[in-house]
């Protein structure tokens, strides 16, 4: 059972919140009875990136804009939806925005036209690698050990308590928490952002 599932989630004018790729081999997400609702939330909060804690499953959020001038106000809004196992570790932003980047790529070169089987084929083909490069590197004990994925895990972790998914904070808890993340943004500043890419997309 694959550890890691990613999705991207738009917002259609006609049909609302819905997710357009991938369109085949999806059936995990039409047994989740609030898709919609997760993709709605997903693409109408302020801020660009953000972790949502629901069912035991953390989902990563990545939002990003298709320009497109046929389009009402010439922007499509999206999303990168990462659905993580509770017991699994998150996958890093550099990744995050690679994946986005390989697919606005191909997006344009398809006319902007997202219900195409490349573009499904292209979402497939990164949550394959996810789960076998991620996951084999876990087993080999190398993601513990690279301090840019530690501080990675911390500071998504730390955004669920500042935006209370995980419950209420007193004010010297909200606090704490500022604080932690702070000193994790400044960690991350230090280290060389170099991630090598899980494979060349």
């Amino acid at each position: 059972m694959a550890k890691y599932r990613i999705l991207i989630g738009i917002y259609d004018h006609k049909l609302g919140p819905t997710c357009i790729n991938p369109s085949i081999n999806c059936e995990w997400l039409r047994s989740w009875g609030n898709s919609r609702n997760l993709i709605q939330d997903g693409l109408n909060t302020k801020s660009n990136i953000l972790s949502i804690f629901l069912n035991n499953v953390l989902v990563q959020v990545m939002k990003f804009k298709i320009y497109d001038q046929r389009l009402r106000g010439n922007t499509m809004r999206c999303a990168l939806f990462c659905f993580v196992h509770y017991n699994m570790y998150l996958i890093p932003k550099q990744i995050l925005k690679r994946i986005i980047e390989g697919y606005k790529d191909k997006a344009r070169k398809n006319d902007n036209n997202l219900k195409t089987a490349e573009l499904d084929e292209y979402i497939l083909n990164r949550e394959k690698e996810l789960n076998r490069e991620l996951l084999a590197s876990i087993g080999q004990g190398v993601i513990e050990h690279k301090r840019i994925d530690i501080l990675s895990a911390i500071q998504g972790y730390t955004q669920l308590l500042s935006q209370e998914s995980l419950g209420k904070l007193s004010q010297n808890q909200k606090k704490a928490v500022k604080n932690i993340d702070k000193s994790t943004q400044q960690l991350l500043k230090l280290e060389k952002m170099d991630i090598k890419p899980i494979q060349s997309y």
